[in-house]
């Protein structure tokens, strides 16, 4: 009985040692959003980026990089960081009337 409380309260300290170090290194859907929504704009796309914005991924070093999934056709964009460690993810989009 001992060794299933021990095992655990160690689960327990590595999750929240793990949430610590990685609370600064998490970007929300919502902030994703905003950036691509920039992207589109910049870019003359007139498209809104859908992305669940509670759904949480590891922040990238450098910009994001938004290119269409299938050349040409910006209703799937793929969303990656520049740096070798990609975040990755895929989005749906829809035309603005």
């Amino acid at each position: 009985m001992k060794m299933v409380i021990r095992s655990f309260l160690s689960f327990i300290l590595i999750s929240a040692l793990q949430q610590v170090a990685a609370g600064t290194n998490i970007v929300y859907g919502a902030d994703i959003e905003k950036r691509v929504d920039n992207f589109f704009h910049a870019e003359g796309i007139e498209r809104k980026v859908i992305i669940s914005p509670k759904r949480a991924y590891f922040s990238c070093a450098d910009e994001l990089q938004v290119k269409p999934r299938i050349d040409g056709d910006w209703s799937t964009i793929s969303v990656s960081c520049l740096d070798p460690k990609k975040m990755g993810g895929y989005a749906e989009n829809k035309l603005t009337k």
